[in-house]
């Protein structure tokens, strides 16, 4: 339920992320004193590190109890590192504020879908 909900904001993102990283949005014009960001790859990366941690909420929320706040709380930390790990791998070119103010809301949302208290609404020992 969590990957089915998420997952075509998660699609948008990576593709907008995507374009950026190839420039396919510039004109052929604008391009010529372009730069690669980061390696494209790098999209991939981002985007298996997401789903997985959909498929984590979704192993949790399908439980007959509601999942542990500790077990939630966990999955997010998980997110965190992973994501940060991404980042750092590509000299933090990859996730910069505007692709923080996509992606932590939407992982946010999927983790209180998933049983989440409220009151956690960002994402802890966040380096990105």
């Amino acid at each position: 339920m969590i990957r089915d909900t998420f997952q075509p904001e998660l699609d948008e993102f990576t593709g907008d992320l995507e374009s950026y990283a190839t420039g396919s949005y510039l004109s052929e014009e604008d391009r010529e004193n372009w730069f690669e960001p980061f390696d494209v790859a790098a999209v991939a990366e981002v985007r298996d590190v997401v789903e997985r941690y959909f498929d984590a909420l979704d192993a949790l929320s399908a439980q007959r109890e509601p999942a542990p706040q500790e077990a939630l709380l966990a999955a997010v930390d998980r997110v965190t590192a992973d994501l940060n790990a991404v980042n750092a791998a590509h000299e933090d070119a990859v996730i910069e504020d505007e692709e923080r103010e996509t992606l932590v809301p939407l992982l946010m949302r999927a983790a209180h879908a998933a049983g989440l208290d409220e009151e956690h609404d960002d994402l802890p020992e966040r380096d990105f």
